[in-house]
């Protein structure tokens, strides 16, 4: 369990190291927390972790300590941990998981705090049995990480899983591009982005990002009018992972017998 270390409250911001995050800064956030923080100065502390070898690491509060350092503060106010990586996460995702978010950033970091949830209660994850059939009553106090969100939210469990779904979807490159856009892009433009190969995605991230494209829309419709197999068809993957799950032994080999080449060339493929 984390642990608050009580003795430490204020820190150098040069002390602070900034590293793997999951949501990058924004040029014009950055902005506003430093007309914020001059003119009223820190309202929440930023947070931080004492981590051996390697110092003060952050955990939340990005936009704030690159505010504080622009105005050249000596020192902010910190609320300081001793803990392991994964419980850094998990305050990082806690701390952000909130109103003003932009669809992108809901989506890492419901992504991110799906898995986390689900290594925590692995009987609340679709599917998950390990080997074992989970009892109805367990099932049944347990529920899943979407229908907890979709709850306390007051939405539908589609719309949470649809964005768990983007928050999956990218690459940390693919983010940041996506993030310094000038306009931020909304759920449908971002699912319909996830449902590209990844060359093709690349691409439309890169356009999107450097203005060539001036919506993320019209970046999607130039790949896709270009590679029309750069889309990949809905969970076709999980579909045929799941039939194969539940097909019988023999039902099984039969499919290997039938389509035994084909398969053979895919396996042969990365060797050529």
């Amino acid at each position: 369990m984390a642990e608050l270390i009580q003795k430490t409250t204020m820190l150098d911001p040069a002390e602070i190291k900034t590293v793997s995050r999951l949501r990058p800064t924004s040029a014009s956030k950055v902005k506003q927390f430093v007309e914020l923080i001059a003119g009223q100065g820190f309202v929440h502390p930023i947070v931080v972790r004492k981590k051996q070898n390697a110092g003060w690491v952050l955990i939340d509060g990005a936009h704030r300590l690159s505010a504080a350092r622009s105005l050249g503060l000596e020192e902010v106010p910190v609320r300081a941990y001793r803990c392991n990586d994964r419980e850094a996460t998990e305050i990082e995702v806690a701390s952000n998981l909130a109103a003003g978010m932009t669809a992108l950033e809901q989506a890492i970091f419901l992504a991110e705090a799906q898995v986390l949830y689900e290594e925590r209660h692995p009987e609340a994850k679709h599917g998950a049995s390990n080997g074992k059939r989970t009892g109805i009553a367990k099932k049944a106090s347990m529920p899943s990480f979407i229908a907890n969100v979709a709850r306390e939210r007051s939405c539908s469990p589609r719309y949470i899983g649809r964005l768990a779904q983007i928050g999956r979807s990218f690459t940390s490159d693919q983010v940041e591009k996506l993030a310094s856009a000038k306009k931020a892009p909304g759920v449908q433009d971002l699912l319909s982005l996830a449902q590209l190969d990844e060359e093709a995605r690349a691409t439309a991230c890169e356009a999107f990002s450097n203005g060539s494209c001036n919506t993320l829309r019209k970046a999607i419709n130039v790949q896709t009018a270009k590679r029309p197999g750069a889309v990949r068809p809905p969970e076709t993957l999980n579909a045929l992972l799941l039939a194969w799950k539940r097909a019988s032994q023999l039902d099984r080999r039969k499919f290997v017998a039938k389509h035994r080449d084909a398969i053979q060339a895919l396996i042969d493929e990365p060797s050529k």
